[in-house]
Protein backbone atom coordinates (compact mmCIF):
# COMPACT_ATOMS: atom_id res chain seq x y z
CA UNK A 1 0.00 0.00 0.00
CA UNK A 2 1.56 3.61 -0.92
CA UNK A 3 2.42 5.59 2.07
CA UNK A 4 1.72 8.91 2.90
CA UNK A 5 4.91 11.25 2.71
CA UNK A 6 5.51 13.60 5.19
CA UNK A 7 4.63 17.38 3.42
CA UNK A 8 5.71 19.19 6.34
CA UNK A 9 9.36 18.15 5.94
CA UNK A 10 11.18 21.37 5.16
CA UNK A 11 8.25 23.77 4.76
CA UNK A 12 8.03 27.24 5.40
CA UNK A 13 5.43 29.12 5.48
CA UNK A 14 5.82 31.67 2.96
CA UNK A 15 6.81 28.57 0.40
CA UNK A 16 3.32 28.24 -0.49
CA UNK A 17 4.05 29.42 -4.04
CA UNK A 18 6.16 26.72 -4.76
CA UNK A 19 4.51 24.03 -2.71
CA UNK A 20 1.15 24.34 -4.15
CA UNK A 21 2.46 23.22 -7.66
CA UNK A 22 4.17 20.10 -5.82
CA UNK A 23 0.48 19.44 -4.10
CA UNK A 24 -0.80 19.54 -8.04
CA UNK A 25 1.19 17.33 -8.95
CA UNK A 26 0.36 14.77 -6.52
CA UNK A 27 -3.31 15.20 -7.45
CA UNK A 28 -2.08 14.46 -10.79
CA UNK A 29 0.56 11.81 -10.77
CA UNK A 30 0.52 8.03 -10.50
CA UNK A 31 2.77 5.53 -9.42
CA UNK A 32 1.94 3.40 -12.24
CA UNK A 33 3.55 0.18 -11.30
CA UNK A 34 1.12 -1.90 -13.65
CA UNK A 35 2.59 -3.14 -16.81
CA UNK A 36 0.42 -4.04 -20.06
CA UNK A 37 0.94 -7.16 -22.57
CA UNK A 38 2.80 -9.38 -20.03
CA UNK A 39 2.10 -13.09 -20.12
CA UNK A 40 -0.18 -13.94 -17.01
CA UNK A 41 0.61 -16.66 -14.05
CA UNK A 42 -2.02 -15.94 -11.81
CA UNK A 43 -4.97 -18.20 -10.09
CA UNK A 44 -6.18 -15.32 -8.68
CA UNK A 45 -9.29 -13.67 -10.38
CA UNK A 46 -8.21 -11.22 -12.91
CA UNK A 47 -9.20 -7.42 -13.01
CA UNK A 48 -8.45 -5.13 -16.01
CA UNK A 49 -8.83 -1.71 -15.85
CA UNK A 50 -8.82 1.31 -19.10
CA UNK A 51 -6.04 2.97 -18.11
CA UNK A 52 -3.21 3.28 -14.54
CA UNK A 53 -4.39 5.81 -12.90
CA UNK A 54 -7.51 3.43 -11.88
CA UNK A 55 -5.30 0.42 -11.79
CA UNK A 56 -3.34 1.71 -9.26
CA UNK A 57 -6.36 2.59 -7.16
CA UNK A 58 -7.40 -0.71 -7.60
CA UNK A 59 -4.23 -2.39 -6.01
CA UNK A 60 -4.67 -0.42 -3.24
CA UNK A 61 -8.07 -1.64 -2.73
CA UNK A 62 -7.10 -5.23 -3.82
CA UNK A 63 -5.09 -5.76 -1.25
CA UNK A 64 -3.07 -8.78 -3.35
CA UNK A 65 -6.56 -11.03 -3.48
CA UNK A 66 -6.88 -10.21 -7.61
CA UNK A 67 -4.75 -9.50 -10.22
CA UNK A 68 -5.10 -5.95 -11.18
CA UNK A 69 -3.35 -5.19 -14.96
CA UNK A 70 -4.33 -1.88 -16.93
CA UNK A 71 -5.01 -2.39 -20.85
CA UNK A 72 -3.21 0.82 -21.63
CA UNK A 73 0.31 1.45 -20.28
CA UNK A 74 1.29 4.96 -18.91
CA UNK A 75 1.40 7.61 -20.75
CA UNK A 76 -1.27 6.48 -23.25
CA UNK A 77 -3.78 8.61 -25.01
CA UNK A 78 -6.73 7.19 -23.16
CA UNK A 79 -9.85 9.41 -24.83
CA UNK A 80 -8.95 8.14 -28.50
CA UNK A 81 -6.99 4.73 -27.75
CA UNK A 82 -7.52 1.84 -30.17
CA UNK A 83 -7.48 -1.61 -28.13
CA UNK A 84 -4.83 -4.18 -29.97
CA UNK A 85 -5.49 -7.49 -30.52
CA UNK A 86 -3.46 -8.35 -26.94
CA UNK A 87 -5.69 -6.80 -25.22
CA UNK A 88 -8.93 -8.72 -27.03
CA UNK A 89 -7.03 -11.30 -25.71
CA UNK A 90 -6.33 -10.19 -22.35
CA UNK A 91 -10.15 -9.01 -22.16
CA UNK A 92 -11.21 -12.84 -22.63
CA UNK A 93 -9.19 -13.93 -19.93
CA UNK A 94 -10.68 -10.83 -17.16
CA UNK A 95 -13.02 -11.62 -14.24
CA UNK A 96 -13.90 -7.81 -14.42
CA UNK A 97 -13.23 -4.64 -16.06
CA UNK A 98 -13.37 -1.20 -14.48
CA UNK A 99 -13.84 2.05 -16.58
CA UNK A 100 -13.44 5.78 -15.77
CA UNK A 101 -17.06 6.53 -17.43
CA UNK A 102 -18.26 9.49 -18.62
CA UNK A 103 -17.20 9.45 -22.30
CA UNK A 104 -13.61 9.23 -21.09
CA UNK A 105 -13.12 6.09 -22.89
CA UNK A 106 -14.80 6.27 -26.00
CA UNK A 107 -13.56 3.13 -27.24
CA UNK A 108 -15.18 0.51 -24.39
CA UNK A 109 -18.01 -0.34 -25.33
CA UNK A 110 -16.51 -1.51 -29.13
CA UNK A 111 -14.05 -3.18 -26.79
CA UNK A 112 -16.40 -4.82 -23.91
CA UNK A 113 -18.59 -6.07 -27.08
CA UNK A 114 -16.10 -8.64 -27.84
CA UNK A 115 -15.14 -9.83 -24.59
CA UNK A 116 -17.32 -12.17 -21.79
CA UNK A 117 -17.16 -9.84 -18.16
CA UNK A 118 -18.78 -7.78 -16.29
CA UNK A 119 -18.09 -4.07 -16.05
CA UNK A 120 -18.26 -1.20 -13.20
CA UNK A 121 -18.13 2.80 -14.00
CA UNK A 122 -15.79 3.97 -11.09
CA UNK A 123 -17.28 7.51 -11.66
CA UNK A 124 -20.80 6.49 -10.55
CA UNK A 125 -22.66 9.16 -7.75
CA UNK A 126 -20.11 12.09 -8.55
CA UNK A 127 -21.66 15.50 -8.93
CA UNK A 128 -20.17 16.00 -12.52
CA UNK A 129 -19.00 19.46 -13.66
CA UNK A 130 -20.05 19.97 -17.36
CA UNK A 131 -17.23 21.25 -19.93
CA UNK A 132 -17.45 24.73 -20.47
CA UNK A 133 -16.41 25.04 -23.88
CA UNK A 134 -14.87 23.36 -26.96
CA UNK A 135 -16.24 20.34 -28.97
CA UNK A 136 -17.51 19.04 -25.71
CA UNK A 137 -19.46 21.55 -24.37
CA UNK A 138 -22.05 20.76 -22.16
CA UNK A 139 -21.01 17.36 -21.41
CA UNK A 140 -19.72 15.81 -18.66
CA UNK A 141 -15.72 16.47 -17.86
CA UNK A 142 -14.44 13.14 -17.34
CA UNK A 143 -11.64 13.76 -15.27
CA UNK A 144 -13.50 13.57 -11.84
CA UNK A 145 -10.64 11.75 -9.88
CA UNK A 146 -8.50 14.60 -9.79
CA UNK A 147 -10.57 15.62 -7.08
CA UNK A 148 -9.60 14.17 -3.60
CA UNK A 149 -12.65 14.39 -2.36
CA UNK A 150 -14.04 12.56 -5.87
CA UNK A 151 -11.44 9.94 -5.25
CA UNK A 152 -13.31 8.86 -2.23
CA UNK A 153 -16.33 8.16 -4.29
CA UNK A 154 -13.78 6.06 -7.15
CA UNK A 155 -12.72 3.78 -4.21
CA UNK A 156 -16.09 2.90 -2.75
CA UNK A 157 -16.79 1.61 -5.82
CA UNK A 158 -14.02 0.01 -6.57
CA UNK A 159 -14.67 -1.83 -3.42
CA UNK A 160 -18.15 -2.54 -4.26
CA UNK A 161 -17.24 -4.12 -7.10
CA UNK A 162 -14.53 -6.32 -6.03
CA UNK A 163 -16.44 -7.68 -3.16
CA UNK A 164 -19.45 -8.20 -5.71
CA UNK A 165 -16.24 -10.49 -7.71
CA UNK A 166 -15.34 -11.87 -4.68
CA UNK A 167 -17.34 -11.61 -1.57
CA UNK A 168 -15.43 -13.63 0.07
CA UNK A 169 -13.19 -11.14 0.17
CA UNK A 170 -15.12 -8.16 1.76
CA UNK A 171 -13.88 -7.38 5.18
CA UNK A 172 -10.04 -7.57 3.21
CA UNK A 173 -11.99 -4.63 0.48
CA UNK A 174 -13.17 -2.67 3.09
CA UNK A 175 -10.21 -2.65 5.28
CA UNK A 176 -7.83 -1.69 2.13
CA UNK A 177 -10.33 1.02 1.01
CA UNK A 178 -10.91 2.74 4.36
CA UNK A 179 -7.31 3.18 5.29
CA UNK A 180 -6.67 4.12 1.21
CA UNK A 181 -9.00 6.80 1.49
CA UNK A 182 -7.17 8.11 4.75
CA UNK A 183 -4.33 8.76 2.56
CA UNK A 184 -6.41 10.53 0.33
CA UNK A 185 -8.18 12.36 2.64
CA UNK A 186 -4.62 13.35 4.11
CA UNK A 187 -3.52 14.56 0.53
CA UNK A 188 -7.04 17.00 0.15
CA UNK A 189 -6.62 18.27 3.71
CA UNK A 190 -2.70 19.39 3.36
CA UNK A 191 -3.95 20.88 -0.13
CA UNK A 192 -6.87 23.03 2.00
CA UNK A 193 -4.46 23.83 5.28
CA UNK A 194 -1.38 25.45 2.38
CA UNK A 195 -3.93 26.98 0.13
CA UNK A 196 -5.75 28.71 3.76
CA UNK A 197 -2.93 31.29 3.48
CA UNK A 198 -3.25 32.43 -0.08
CA UNK A 199 -5.44 35.11 -0.12
CA UNK A 200 -9.21 33.73 -2.61
CA UNK A 201 -8.43 36.26 -5.35
CA UNK A 202 -4.91 34.71 -6.04
CA UNK A 203 -5.90 31.10 -5.80
CA UNK A 204 -5.46 29.77 -9.16
CA UNK A 205 -4.87 26.78 -11.31
CA UNK A 206 -3.16 26.97 -14.75
CA UNK A 207 -3.14 23.78 -16.63
CA UNK A 208 -3.04 22.96 -20.81
CA UNK A 209 -6.16 21.45 -21.04
CA UNK A 210 -9.07 22.18 -18.96
CA UNK A 211 -9.09 18.38 -17.07
CA UNK A 212 -8.61 19.79 -13.58
CA UNK A 213 -12.21 21.20 -13.09
CA UNK A 214 -13.04 18.92 -9.81
CA UNK A 215 -9.74 19.70 -8.35
CA UNK A 216 -10.33 23.42 -9.16
CA UNK A 217 -13.90 23.19 -7.50
CA UNK A 218 -13.63 21.53 -4.67
CA UNK A 219 -10.31 23.39 -3.74
CA UNK A 220 -11.87 26.87 -4.16
CA UNK A 221 -9.30 27.45 -7.01
CA UNK A 222 -10.00 29.55 -10.51
CA UNK A 223 -9.19 27.49 -13.46
CA UNK A 224 -7.45 28.78 -16.13
CA UNK A 225 -6.55 26.69 -19.34
CA UNK A 226 -4.67 26.99 -22.51
CA UNK A 227 -7.62 24.46 -24.63
CA UNK A 228 -10.72 22.77 -23.47
CA UNK A 229 -10.85 18.58 -22.47
CA UNK A 230 -10.00 16.68 -25.37
CA UNK A 231 -9.52 19.48 -27.79
CA UNK A 232 -6.99 18.89 -30.43
CA UNK A 233 -5.78 21.62 -31.15
CA UNK A 234 -3.03 24.46 -29.37
CA UNK A 235 -3.88 26.91 -26.90
CA UNK A 236 -4.16 30.68 -28.02
CA UNK A 237 -3.83 34.34 -26.68
CA UNK A 238 -7.62 34.08 -25.58
CA UNK A 239 -6.70 31.79 -22.99
CA UNK A 240 -4.14 33.60 -20.87
CA UNK A 241 -2.48 32.57 -17.61
CA UNK A 242 -3.60 34.86 -14.49
CA UNK A 243 -1.76 37.57 -13.64
CA UNK A 244 1.52 37.36 -12.20
CA UNK A 245 -0.10 38.15 -8.55
CA UNK A 246 -2.15 35.33 -8.89
CA UNK A 247 -1.23 31.72 -7.13
CA UNK A 248 -0.98 29.66 -10.03
CA UNK A 249 0.58 26.27 -11.05
CA UNK A 250 1.05 25.18 -14.65
CA UNK A 251 0.77 21.67 -14.89
CA UNK A 252 0.06 19.43 -17.95
CA UNK A 253 0.75 15.47 -17.15
CA UNK A 254 -0.49 13.23 -20.09
CA UNK A 255 -4.51 12.17 -19.50
CA UNK A 256 -3.18 8.45 -18.10
CA UNK A 257 -0.97 9.83 -15.78
CA UNK A 258 -3.47 12.14 -13.62
CA UNK A 259 -4.17 10.38 -10.54
CA UNK A 260 -4.80 11.23 -6.73
CA UNK A 261 -1.69 9.49 -5.75
CA UNK A 262 -0.70 9.94 -1.96
CA UNK A 263 3.35 9.80 -2.89
CA UNK A 264 4.70 12.66 -3.77
CA UNK A 265 7.14 13.03 -7.25
CA UNK A 266 10.65 13.68 -7.14
CA UNK A 267 10.50 16.34 -10.21
CA UNK A 268 7.94 17.79 -12.65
Amino acid sequence: MLGVPNFRDGFSSNAWSTTIPGVALTLALSACSTTAGTDRDDDRPLVLTTFTVIADMAENVAADRVEVASLTRPGAEIHGYEPTPDDLVRGQDADLILENGLGLEAWFQQFTDRVDAPTAVLSEGIETIPVSSGGYEGEPNPHAWMSPDNALVYVDNIRDALTALDPEGEATYTEAAEAYKEEISEVGSYLETELSGVPESSRALVTCEGAFSYLARDAGLTERYLWPVNAEREGTPSRSPPSPSSSATMTCPPCSARAPSTTAPSGP
